[in-house]
């Protein structure tokens, strides 16, 4: 790998706003908010007096990006469903199921909280502080990496029976002990009324939080900062519980304790003003453009000010009266395309003519668009689905790429039985050779599952038994499944949501090309493992009529099974050909003429975790014309490329082998070929990771995602010359591969191992510091493996499981002598190793035995069948590498294949290289990092006035990244545009370097 860097440039820095360079999930605009200062009594009654409140703005509905950690990759949402959380709950509707508008005020002894939240129906069975509808509330410091607080308030009961309020300060993460406002040696408790009106359908918090429960000093003066997350949950009547939450910051809460989640408060200088209307609930839809206009104070709407531009257009809306407030809308004559991005600006006024604006861009999430050119004509005395199944249990990675080369025959034998019928009409038909599926026909409803037991999963039981499962492979007949379903169903005009609920993975396309991998139009899909879960697929037919749909199946290990309904218009489900109960009609052939398309392309398009040894293929499936096989070409990289072309029945496959790895980076693939006289050309891209080399072997380790090895002297020695593997901070998936561990079976034998490894961490998230698969262990492969620590400040050693004693050892950190708190984390390197000794197990850090054990009991032996070894996140299933990531830094990783003495152990943490120690400790391998080729692209730094601009036009592709030192935590600028970066009104000083 090449990483190109420019010597850390000390510039004029940011102002506050550009302060938090590591980019979190709330809307861009909504991420710094002032509080207003007051200096009359606020009275904690719930209900908001003008007199008290009046004047205060507010911030409504802000938006958020999901899932958690997207970021500007992610959807932004005003709510987030948790069907997770709460099965079956109904989706957000519009603002009267919830919308929220929130006022934060202060004087010099406390910070105050008003929120309004709009719900049609009061839910709090569970007369919870947060399994319902309530709000919670994240504090977290100034510079948003520490919690302070988590305070939690509610109102009890139901709509009709309400409760009690109900205030919760909860126990802070790590086992750091009470919330300041639930700390009696502070005595801050926090103070909060909590008010319904069931006729207006508003709910009112009034919160009190005093200086000390924020962790901060009375009094309060103008410019103190702190972290802010709300979560503002809510359940609905049938479905009661915590179904899902809005609020600026909610993913500080949800799905994890993450306080740079958080939005940073200033408490301002600016006292109350006049009351004025605000907008909430702005809602880009695919077929509409909603927002509401809400009365405040005496600032009334006048809905006929009220003006929508979209792309620079103005738009008719139509205006709905609501208590306090009018509903604006605009529904276009057609939909907005599938991901396309457009501006909106919206001006309404109040009755004495003052204006309240918003404007903002917005892309239309993905669907399938249906036009008539998709349309086909369906046999339709043929009712049902073709399946067509590939069973091998050596192919078991959960993703979308798989089946789909699966079934184009690129990745070996097909073992699926085509006498196991199932509920197909008749046995299977096996493909043109043994690589290939074994096409099944199947009339009546798709809801098959591999257990032939009838119990079934899903909303739909019992199920059908899958055809062609059990296959006949040696072992696993019920793994490694790939199926294809297809079918032609009877669409009416209009916006629908079709669901699949799978276990694992699937892919839904539609369109004239819908089994094309370049053509097809994505409905939805699901990447990944997973037990029976329902996801949606939204499609608009602008004509109604026969459409072609295609979804492909994978199955890893365990159960599988997968049911395909559509959603009515009342809410509920029906299957798909359930015509008798309000299903579409399907049918499992059409007499129009069959295209020829591309199948299958290995690396598939936008791969990120290619051997640079890997072959290039395209399956093409013929149809209606015929495959010129002396026309195909595969290139590379703009290079024509030696290319074999084979046809097996109407399957034609073009592979290129190449004859020496290609280099770590993006590389262009191109496959041409003729049918019918027609030339096609089609062109993707892959990335080939970047590759280390252990020093005592060259055993390869791929470097995954954004990891990316540290500027020079970013090593634990800080010398000229080490480098160590950043593993960054947030959830982007992000690890280190050794794709090959073999070398440690024989040693392992002895049940005798060490691992190795310095870590210097940016914050403790939940994480593994590596993770070495054993498929013989459990708890997901969990061979060798260390949580350094846990997000519960816990260290965890697993071998051969996670069993208390057997498998695994723990310990909380605080144990730990020199132990400082959390900063002992962030600011050193220190130096860990983990010592299994047949029955007994050790962790050592910086030379100090930490913990031994098991207590009680022998730990059971090594497995000796390890396969991959991760570094920086979780391994084992199908979530290696991609979850559970380590946010820090990692250096000299080294494996042994006995137990280290003490004093070896010592030698490391002072220094000693792994390779150093004596042959009877016999390293088996070491990863140093160091093997990186450094060069210099040309960077221009020029300044105007108040502005400076950094820009590197030579070096594409790669990242800014800045510190406030030298030696400090680097982290991504954000706002880059293409190769330059522009800084406005800089103060003070900031270093910065380009990574790839």
């Amino acid at each position: 790998m090449n990483k190109r860097i420019f010597t850390a440039l000390p510039v004029l820095a940011f102002s506050i706003f550009q302060l938090n360079t590591a980019a979190n999930d709330i809307e861009p605009t909504k991420e710094f908010y002032t509080a207003t200062h007051v200096t009359n009594a606020i009275t904690i009654n719930g209900d908001l007096a003008a007199s008290e409140w009046g004047g205060v703005p507010v911030l409504a509905d802000p938006k958020f990006a999901i899932p958690k950690g997207s970021s500007t990759n992610g959807t932004l949402v005003l709510f987030e469903l948790c069907p997770q959380c709460i099965p079956n709950t109904p989706d957000w509707t519009g603002p009267d199921d919830q919308t929220s508008a929130v006022q934060i005020v202060w004087d010099i002894d406390n910070v105050y909280f008003g929120f309004v939240v709009t719900d049609d129906y009061h839910e709090n069975s569970a007369n919870s502080a947060w399994n319902g509808d309530s709000v919670q509330l994240m504090i977290a410091d100034a510079p948003r990496t520490n919690i302070v607080a988590l305070y939690n308030y509610a109102l009890g009961g139901v709509e009709g029976a309400l409760g009690a309020v109900i205030v919760e300060h909860q126990d802070l993460p790590n086992n750091r002990g009470p919330s300041p406002g639930g700390d009696p040696a502070c005595g801050c408790p926090t103070e909060a009324v909590v008010t319904r009106n069931s006729t207006t359908k508003k709910t009112i918090y009034e919160i009190r939080l005093p200086a000390a429960s924020l962790g901060l000093t009375a009094p309060l003066q103008a410019g103190t900062k702190f972290g802010l997350g709300m979560a503002i949950n809510d359940g609905d009547e049938l479905a009661p519980g915590q179904g899902g939450w809005g609020g600026l910051g909610a993913h500080s809460i949800v799905f994890g304790k993450t306080p740079e989640e958080t939005a940073l408060v200033t408490l301002g200088a600016n006292f109350p003003t006049v009351d004025r209307i605000f907008l909430s609930a702005i809602n880009p839809a695919i077929d509409a453009f909603s927002f509401r206009a809400n009365d405040k104070g005496a600032s009334i709407v006048a809905p006929a000010s009220a003006k929508l531009i979209i792309d620079s257009q103005t738009v008719p809306l139509t205006a709905s009266p609501k208590v306090g407030a009018t509903d604006f809308a605009y529904v276009p004559a057609t939909p907005f395309l599938p991901n396309t991005a457009h501006t909106y600006s919206i001006d309404v006024k109040d009755t004495q003519g003052n204006s309240v604006t918003d404007s903002g861009n917005f892309t239309t999430p993905r669907y399938a668009l249906l036009t008539a050119a998709d349309k086909v004509t369906a046999d339709t005395s043929k009712p049902g689905f073709i399946w067509k199944v590939h069973q091998n249990n050596l192919l078991t990675t959960d993703s979308t790429d798989r089946p789909l080369n699966q079934l184009a025959g690129l990745l070996g034998q097909n073992f699926a039985d085509p006498n196991a019928q199932g509920v197909a009409l008749a046995a299977g038909t096996p493909g043109a050779n043994n690589q290939l599926p074994i096409t099944f026909e199947i009339p009546a409803v798709l809801n098959l599952n591999i257990d032939s037991s009838g119990l079934g999963d899903g909303d739909f039981t019992p199920d059908d038994q899958m055809p062609g499962i059990p296959g006949l492979s040696p072992a696993g007949p019920t793994d490694g499944i790939a199926a294809e379903i297809t079918t032609y169903l009877e669409v009416p005009a209009g916006k629908y949501t079709l669901i699949v609920n799978s276990d694992d993975g699937f892919r839904t396309t539609t369109g004239s090309g819908d089994n094309d991998v370049f053509q097809a139009k994505l409905a939805g899909e699901f990447q990944g493992g997973r037990a029976p879960t329902d996801t949606a697929c939204t499609i608009y037919a602008l004509e109604a009529g026969i459409y072609p749909f295609r979804t492909v199946w994978e199955q890893g290990v365990g159960g599988g099974s997968i049911e395909w309904k559509l959603v009515k218009s009342d809410g509920t489900k029906v299957l798909l050909n359930d015509v008798a109960n309000g299903g579409w009609k399907a049918y499992r052939a059409a007499t129009t003429a069959a295209l020829t398309v591309i199948t299958a392309v290995s690396p598939a398009a936008n791969a990120s975790k290619v051997q640079g040894t890997d072959p290039i293929q395209a399956a093409i499936t013929e149809g209606a014309t015929t495959v010129n096989t002396a026309t195909a070409q595969i290139s590379l990289d703009g290079n024509p490329v030696a290319t074999t072309a084979t046809r097996a029945g109407n399957i034609v496959t073009l592979k290129h082998q190449p004859a020496t790895a290609m280099a770590a980076g993006t590389h262009t693939a191109q496959v041409t070929f003729t049918h019918g006289g027609t030339t096609r050309t089609e062109q993707w891209s892959f990335s080939v990771p970047p590759v280390t080399l252990d020093k005592l072997h060259s055993y390869l380790a791929r470097v995954f995602g954004t990891a990316a090895f540290t500027p020079d002297r970013g090593g634990h020695t800080a010398q000229a010359g080490d480098y160590a593997i950043d593993f960054g901070s947030g959830s982007a998936a992000r690890s280190v591969l050794i794709p090959d561990a073999s070398f440690v079976n024989a040693t392992a034998a002895n049940d005798v191992m060490t691992f190795s490894l310095w870590i210097k961490k940016h914050d403790n998230s939940d994480s593994s510091a590596f993770w070495a698969d054993s498929p013989s262990s459990q708890a997901g492969e969990r061979g060798f493996q260390a949580h350094t620590p846990w997000s519960d400040n816990v260290v965890y050693f697993d071998t051969a499981g996670n069993a208390p004693d057997t498998s695994r050892i723990s310990d909380t950190i605080t144990n730990f002598p020199a132990y400082t708190g959390d900063a002992w984390w962030t600011n050193l390197w220190h130096h860990w190793a983990f010592i299994k000794n047949v029955g007994t197990k050790q962790i050592w850090i910086d030379g100090q035995l930490f913990l031994e054990g098991p207590p009680s009991a022998n730990s059971d032996p090594l497995p000796t069948d390890f396969t991959r070894i991760w570094l920086g996140a979780e391994g084992g299933g199908p979530d290696a590498g991609v979850v559970n990531n380590m946010h820090g830094l990692i250096d000299d990783f080294a494996v042994f294949g006995t137990a280290l003495t003490q004093a070896q152990v010592q030698q490391l943490a002072s220094g000693t290289l792994p390779s150093a120690l004596p042959a009877s400790a016999k390293p088996l391998a070491y990863w140093d990092f160091n093997d990186v080729t450094i060069t210099r692209p040309p960077v221009a730094i020029a300044r105007s006035g108040a502005t400076i601009t950094l820009s590197w036009p030579n070096a594409t592709g790669f990242r800014l990244v800045s510190s406030d030192t030298v030696k400090g935590t680097y982290a991504d600028v954000q706002g880059v545009t293409g190769n330059s970066y522009t800084i406005n009104n800089p103060t003070g000083t900031k270093f910065y370097y380009l990574i790839k």
